[in-house]
């Protein structure tokens, strides 16, 4: 709550402010997006049937001067109650041309489907590799072990057409919180770009803890002992200029993560693989209202980590999900309405698939 008031009293010092430099500096630079949302849930049972939700989320990106900058982002929630908290805050420094040091709580470079940018989807959520399990599923919140945002620091080292970013952190938990069933992470990205429509690349993600002592009421001690596991991930994504006005659009996204823990006696367990892969056109009109329009579809795959007794049968836990979405831009490129509808299924047999359909206005700035 502290950081959060902190936040909102920078936010108007420096709305208020107005423009201007001091120094050198360029204090009043904002970023963000904003969304109101509509959703017809599919899913038998569920006592709310539709859902209204509007999410803003706003970055504060002042530059002191050619060489350090700095980014504040909060992002507010409102379903029923608003619910507001940071983001990210970091520290940019630039070295030189090539090489530039990052300080603070940010993006773990883990996840195509994460670091992406927010206000660039094509779809109204993130792919379903790196957001938590649907409605239905027994296991798969797993993506934070090895992806999300932490606090840390990072090393990015860019050579055309090669980048590497290389992460010291923490380690990463749900949205901005450190998992503290892990020690510290170390994060290695590679990305190059053969061309200027093409992006390839890989992740890896190493966590575990060293061994430790668990004292018990009673006094008596327990040496835990010491595991790690890892995590890799590979992407390449795609925006190939078909003509003057047309765009095609590809994503694709392998993600394999490991056990986070010891073998234990009598019980089995499994690694985590996910894949995402999606398609979309991008088509550039010429008129007023309409300025574009860019359809969608989006396939993803979870077969998440998990573990059983040995005595019994191993649990069908995969699930998939199929997006559609048809964005369109009204008025500016800034502006944008997304209808589409996401369907899951389920490798259990007991658990039914459902749809849910949705309406999305996004607004940049």
């Amino acid at each position: 709550m502290r950081r959060t008031l902190l936040i909102m009293v920078l936010f108007a010092l420096v709305a208020f402010a107005g423009d201007f430099a001091t120094g050198g500096a360029e204090l009043t630079k904002f970023k963000g997006y904003g969304t109101f949302r509509e959703t017809m849930f599919g899913q038998e049972g569920n006592p709310q049937g539709i859902e209204f939700k509007d999410y803003v989320w706003m970055a504060w990106i002042p530059k002191i001067n050619d060489r350090l900058d700095l980014c504040i982002a909060a992002q507010n929630t409102t379903i029923g109650s608003a619910t507001t908290f940071l983001d990210q805050l970091y520290l940019n420094m630039k070295l030189s041309d090539n090489f530039s040091i990052r300080g603070g709580q940010f993006k773990v470079p883990f996840g195509y489907g994460m670091t992406r940018s927010g206000g660039s989807m094509l779809f109204a959520d993130r792919t379903l590799i790196v957001t938590g399990k649907p409605s239905g599923a027994v296991a798969g919140s797993d993506f934070g072990l090895y992806g999300g945002k932490d606090i840390g620091s990072m090393l990015t080292v860019k050579f055309a057409p090669v980048t590497v970013d290389l992460m010291l952190s923490n380690g990463t938990g749900n949205n901005t919180r450190a998992d503290t069933t892990i020690d510290n992470q170390f994060t290695a990205r590679l990305a190059v770009d053969p061309t200027d429509w093409l992006t390839i690349g890989g992740s890896l993600a190493m966590v575990g803890r060293p061994d430790y002592i668990v004292i018990e009421a009673s006094g008596d001690t327990t040496e835990v002992e010491a595991w790690s596991s890892n995590g890799m991930d590979f992407f390449a994504v795609a925006n190939y200029p078909v003509s003057s006005t047309g765009t095609l659009n590809f994503a694709g996204e392998y993600m394999m993560m490991g056990y986070p823990g010891n073998d234990v006696e009598n019980v089995e367990h499994h690694d985590g693989a996910r894949m995402s892969v999606m398609a979309g056109y991008d088509m550039q009109l010429e008129g007023d209202v309409i300025l574009a329009i860019q359809p969608a579809v989006r396939y993803d795959s979870v077969d998440p980590i998990n573990s059983w007794a040995t005595s019994g049968d191993e649990p069908e836990d995969n699930y998939t999900a199929i997006d559609f979405c048809v964005g369109i831009e009204l008025f500016s490129k800034y502006n944008t309405i997304q209808i589409g509808s996401r369907t899951y299924g389920f490798e259990n047999k007991d658990v039914d698939g459902y749809t849910d359909i949705y309406t999305k206005w996004r607004m940049n700035f």
